[in-house]
């Protein structure tokens, strides 16, 4: 085995660039990932105003959301998704078949959030969703969602 060799279980630290070409991970602060799961991984970001606490609108007909990065200074807690049948239409929280509200811990801030589970398989039948906090920004926050699809 060469001497270079790296096992695809060991995580690699890497820096993801958006559309734009803006690192959305540092050295400081790497993504992690396995391989080449960022393939055909998209990057839309979008905005909380300062005072309020719904994200603009998401648009997620056949695509999974798969991550949600976590701007600095980030304080408003955890996230529900609220979800609509078109962009312009009314948005209702997102409750599971078993009547439990879909959240998304989020843990902190400057972090990469990977949405798995029960929320992802939710989410992924919507067609907009918008992203909720628990408490009302403190400032305009700016917040970059993955989709895969």
């Amino acid at each position: 085995m060469p001497s270079n060799f790296t096992s695809k279980r060991n995580p690699a630290y890497v820096g993801i660039v958006d559309d734009e070409g803006k690192q959305l991970g540092t050295s400081a602060n790497p993504l992690v990932t396995t391989g080449s799961g960022g393939v055909g991984v998209t990057s839309t970001q979008v905005t909380i105003a300062s005072g309020q606490s719904l994200s603009d609108a998401i648009d997620v007909r056949d695509k999974v959301l798969t991550g949600i990065l976590i701007p600095a200074g980030y304080a408003e807690g955890n996230m529900t998704i609220q979800a609509s049948d078109t962009e312009s239409g009314t948005y209702v929280d997102l409750y599971d078949s078993n009547a439990t509200q879909i959240m998304i811990g989020v843990g902190g801030d400057n972090r990469m959030v990977a949405v798995v589970g029960y929320a992802m398989q939710a989410i992924a039948s919507m067609s907009f969703i918008k992203l909720k906090t628990a408490n009302n920004a403190a400032a305009a926050r700016t917040i970059t969602v993955l989709t895969k699809g």
